[in-house]
């Protein structure tokens, strides 16, 4: 298939280099509040530079893979082992997928690759996960190298390529479990080519036709299969930590919920949620939204179908929509990997939904009109980055910019300001402490207080000696009589056991 055509060199280096310089001034060496994977994959790194393997206060971490704990341990094995040098590499891989992606996308002769690449670069929630040692970005990066590979074993089969491939599958698959996904494309790929096979029933053609697909598969399996078995292994020997996966296991896919994953994407394309609480937009008017913004994209992928310009990343794309409609977790940065084949079809739908307009008064200059709401979208994206880098989101955190925040006491705000003030506490007052708390908060009290052990105390209730309520309305009622108030910070109030006191 031939590229799209490509923007004059200049102007992708020169936004590539302004983005660069948009990143390096939202850089601070503190972990951002409302997600803590990052510290995790950041005390991860610490634990594999170490020699301690894939652990985390001495217990085998189940829910997040190695591989990009084992990228993010590079430069500490280097010597620089600071959380700030972890982002910028985070920073650098996330520029390099951006390259990529555009690269992919103009070979696949998508709607608008510069403006898609650029769009996700500049959406607030895109540009503020690859400002944290977060596998997003690493991630992102790697599907976007891995399509061009599968796609010059459609035409020409190659056993340098195959395995090139599969072993690029298995690094997705090891740094993202959801890298399996990546199955659906070669499936999509495997069925395009026995479709186009003379004798479809002919099984030994078939299979040399599909070998190469087939040995991507079995590379990308033996990987993720392989860990996943290892980790059964170390959990059955009681060295695996308790996390979600362990304690809800498969219910964590019973939660089929359409709009919700709507609205994650619609957060990341246009900050659904902040502008219809600015704008006070009733809950079923914004409901309304939603259904629109669904039906234009299921629109755009419908003629991605009709138009025959369907692609194995479409298949993959499809796939990771279906596999979130039911997941429990629909977080927004989930969207950032297939969001360039979600713009893709949104774009189509649009054309496709507007064309009666524009085909009516085809002297009107459109192309300006689209042009100008799609640099208002952009202008948009980035009026927010810049009042997060100089302002701060006005609940959690101050200012991205280092030089601004100053300090790790001005950066956090509200609840974290709170928990951090507690875990200071805790750590000067209660050493060696082994801290309770509810859910994720956990990881933060194990970076706030300094290393001390932090768990979730619905995970691990007869392992902590100090408990801290944070969004609960009151002590948790199997806490009642054994814990006593100590310290309170604000919404962070630390309670000890009573024979304690």
């Amino acid at each position: 298939m031939e590229p799209s055509r490509a923007v004059p060199p200049g102007v992708a280096i020169a936004f590539l280099i302004c983005y660069a310089g948009l990143c390096l001034a939202g850089l601070n060496p503190w972990h951002l509040p409302e997600s803590t994977d990052d510290i995790t994959y950041f005390d991860l790194a610490r634990s594999w530079a170490a020699g301690e393997g894939h652990t985390v206060q001495g217990e085998i971490i189940n829910d997040w893979p190695p591989g990009f704990p084992l990228i993010l341990s590079l430069p500490i094995r280097l010597g620089f082992g600071s959380l700030l040098a972890g982002k910028v590499l985070t920073v650098a891989l996330a520029l390099v997928a951006l390259v990529l992606g555009y690269r992919l996308l103009r070979s696949e002769r998508r709607e608008l690759p510069f403006v898609t690449m650029a769009l996700l670069a500049l959406m607030p929630a895109g540009y503020v996960h690859l400002l944290r040692t977060g596998s997003d970005w690493p991630y992102a990066g790697m599907t976007f190298a891995f399509f061009p590979l599968l796609y010059r074993l459609r035409d020409r089969a190659s056993l340098p390529v195959a395995v090139g491939a599969g072993l690029l599958l298995a690094a997705a698959a090891l740094t993202r479990q959801v890298g399996v996904l990546l199955s659906a494309a070669i499936i999509s790929q495997a069925i395009g080519k026995w479709w186009r096979l003379p004798r479809r029933a002919d099984v030994m053609g078939t299979a040399r036709a599909v070998w190469p697909e087939a040995l991507v598969s079995v590379l990308g399996a033996s990987a993720w299969l392989g860990w996943n078995l290892w980790l059964r292994s170390a959990a059955a020997a009681g060295r695996v930590a308790t996390g979600n996966y362990d304690v809800l296991g498969a219910s964590i896919w019973h939660f089929f919920e359409p709009l919700k994953a709507v609205r994650g994407v619609a957060e990341l394309f246009f900050q659904f949620e902040n502008i219809a609480g600015i704008l006070g937009i009733p809950s079923g008017l914004a409901v309304a939204g939603l259904a629109v913004f669904a039906a234009v994209l299921a629109i755009g992928l419908w003629r991605t179908i009709a138009e025959r310009r369907w692609l194995p990343s479409d298949a993959y794309a499809l796939f990771t929509v279906a596999v979130l409609l039911n997941y429990q977790f629909k977080n927004t940065r989930f969207w950032i990997p297939v969001a360039p084949f979600l713009l893709d079809w949104f774009f189509r739908g649009l054309v496709w939904l507007t064309s009666p307009v524009w085909k009516a008064r085809p002297a009107f200059p459109w192309r300006k009109v689209a042009g100008a709401l799609l640099g208002l979208w952009a202008a948009g994206c980035l009026a927010i980055d810049f009042v997060l880098i100089l302002k701060g989101n006005g609940a959690g955190q101050g200012p991205l910019c280092g030089l601004l925040s100053r300090d790790e006491g001005r950066f956090y705000r509200g609840l974290y300001a709170d928990m951090r003030t507690a875990a200071r506490w805790i750590a000067e007052n209660r050493p060696g402490a082994r801290i309770g708390v509810r859910g994720w908060f956990a990881n933060y009290f194990r970076e706030f207080s300094g290393g001390l052990r932090a768990v979730n105390h619905e995970y691990y209730p007869n392992e902590f000696d100090v408990f801290v309520r944070t969004t609960e309305p009151d002590l948790p009622e199997l806490l009642r009589g054994q814990f006593t108030e100590v310290f309170r910070a604000g919404e962070a109030v630390v309670y000890a056991k009573t024979a304690e006191k």
